[in-house]
């Protein structure tokens, strides 16, 4: 009986056992939660910005105030019976004569006196002045419109007094003192962000100028990387077609060797240009093509067929001699017969259209056609974007043919 009346130390002490580490595992956890809650609402206080906090605090003060007295001064004014209903009708013309000399004062200024001062502190004082003037020449006028129509308004009293300053031996009015320096303080405040603004469209013009320059600049350094790449190319197939004859014929080995040199003089001396007219491209493809006549012999024919009128239109320097380059690199040296190398330059509504053909092997499946057409592709896609097109027609007149606008001379400044 004692036994099973006696408390079960055991039992208590496994109990005591279970209960104490839960107390102690709750309370790290509450420490960290509140230690991050600390931290975190640390972190907020400093991602606000003093200055911010500040500027918000009167922006919402003073446009509070403004509206709830704006809303309040205007019901008073709409209500008649109003015991300070004139002088209500006073504040109002006060408060529109002020604002509507501000205007007039600030626009005038900004459009006709601004640019002929340099000088800062010059600008805000005829600015002052002359906001000055303009109010006072308006209330002139409405002096004069008071002693025409002379009809005892009561409001006329209650607006001269507010607009007037008196000086007495202790102290100056308080609203017209109100009503003259406010305005100055309006105006300087409008031309201050007036200036700002238009400080910061210059710099984003300027930025927007620098921008354009260096795509510009990008653009012409493109161009000549091309280019500087085709030229090698071309200079090595000629060289090799010159040490093809030089044992075989001399004569012709110094005939191709003198027309690459006058070649090279055309395409060299105005490098800095990256348009030239079709003509001049076709003079370059012309002596190209006298080169590989007389290593090809009677195995190469070629003609060229311009339509009338189009001799002048400007285009990108080294558009169709690499395809031409290309035509007799993959198409006329591949075959025994006699090859064909036809260039046909026609207009189609807005386009200027060249067909460049031969009778050559058909178009691999992988169409990347040597060097030539990936650099010409680059120069379209480069110069006019998608409004040129590049199309490979791989039928029984295989041909390569090049669509590009008219606009060259004007649109293309690089």
């Amino acid at each position: 009986m004692n036994l099973e009346k006696a408390p079960d130390v055991s039992s208590r002490t496994a109990t005591n056992n279970v209960v104490i580490p839960a107390t102690e595992n709750t309370r790290p956890y509450r420490r960290e939660r509140n230690s991050r809650f600390r931290t975190g609402f640390k972190n907020a206080i400093n991602r606000l910005n003093p200055q911010f906090v500040l500027y918000t605090f009167l922006f919402a003060l003073f446009l509070i105030y403004g509206l709830n007295s704006i809303l309040y001064f205007s019901l008073e004014l709409l209500n008649p019976t109003s015991l300070e209903a004139e002088q209500n009708k006073a504040v109002f013309l006060a408060n529109l004569t002020t604002g509507f000399s501000c205007f007039v004062s600030l626009i005038i200024f900004i459009l006709f006196i601004e640019r002929f001062l340099s000088k800062n502190w010059s600008k805000y004082t005829i600015l002052i002045v002359f906001t000055y003037c303009m109010l006072m020449l308006i209330r002139l006028f409405q002096k004069a419109f008071y002693l025409i129509e002379n009809d005892g308004g009561k409001y006329w009293a209650h607006y001269w007094k507010i607009m007037s300053v008196e000086y007495n031996a202790s102290s100056i009015s308080s609203h017209g003192t109100l009503y003259l320096v406010i305005p100055m303080i309006a105006v300087c405040v409008i031309f201050y962000n007036w200036q700002r603004s238009k400080d910061l469209d210059r710099k984003i013009s300027e930025q927007e100028y620098q921008l354009l320059n260096l795509e510009k600049l990008k653009t012409k350094a493109q161009l000549n990387a091309l280019e500087a790449r085709i030229n090698p190319h071309f200079l090595y197939n000629s060289l090799n077609s010159i040490t093809g004859l030089i044992h075989d014929n001399p004569d012709k080995a110094e005939e191709m060797t003198i027309q690459l040199s006058k070649l090279f003089r055309a395409t060299t001396g105005r490098s800095d240009q990256s348009f030239h007219s079709i003509a001049e491209e076709l003079d370059i493809v012309k002596s190209y093509l006298s080169i590989e006549q007389m290593r090809f012999g009677d195995r190469l024919k070629y003609s060229i067929h311009l339509e009338s009128g189009l001799e002048n239109i400007k285009i990108p320097r080294f558009l169709l001699q690499p395809i031409v380059e290309n035509a007799i690199k993959h198409g006329i040296s591949k075959i025994t017969e006699h090859g064909i190398i036809e260039v046909r330059i026609t207009k189609e509504n807005d386009l200027i259209v060249f067909q460049i053909h031969d009778n050559g092997p058909a178009f691999k499946e992988d169409l990347s056609g040597g060097y030539g057409l990936r650099s010409i592709s680059d120069k379209l896609q480069l110069i006019y974007g998608n409004q040129a097109t590049l199309q490979i027609e791989n039928n029984d007149y295989k041909s390569i043919i090049i669509k590009v606008p008219m606009e060259t001379l004007d649109k293309m400044s690089v």
